[in-house]
């Protein structure tokens, strides 16, 4: 009996040392598995102030650029000329809007869209306005 006592113990010794291994192997990785999770959480929150930093950076660029005047008063001119004065809001629009295309610098001024338009549509109020001078 005593032998057989005697196996018994040493096979729940060995149980107990299996699972003692187990449970310190377990330990281990939800260690391993916190600390790859404050890895991870630190990564995305790097990436996320980076493309913060990013975007901010290319707000403030485009906040300091100047205004193409030429094109601005150009596109105000054959915004006028629509309504009156055709002919010679066409021609300034469209001589002003040459200069501002022809002088736009894209590291410095903003709003090309505004020369561009203020062109073409002053050079159709001058067509428009041709036509119905010679018409009438």
């Amino acid at each position: 009996m005593d032998e057989n006592m005697e196996s018994k113990t040493n096979e729940n010794v060995e149980k107990v040392e299996k699972v003692e291994t187990t449970n310190s192997s377990a330990e281990q990785n939800t260690e391993y598995n916190a600390e790859v999770r404050q890895v991870l959480k630190s990564t995305a929150t790097d990436q996320a102030q980076q493309q913060a930093e990013q975007a901010n950076q290319q707000i403030s660029n485009s906040a300091n650029k100047n205004v193409n005047v030429c094109g601005l008063i150009s596109f105000i001119f054959s915004m006028i000329g629509i309504f009156m004065f055709g002919l010679p809001c066409g021609i300034i629009a469209t001589i002003l809007g040459i200069i501002g295309i022809a002088t736009f610098k894209p590291e410095t001024q903003s709003n090309r869209w505004m020369a561009i338009t203020g062109l073409a549509v002053g050079a159709v109020e001058i067509v428009v306005m041709g036509l119905y001078i010679s018409i009438v």
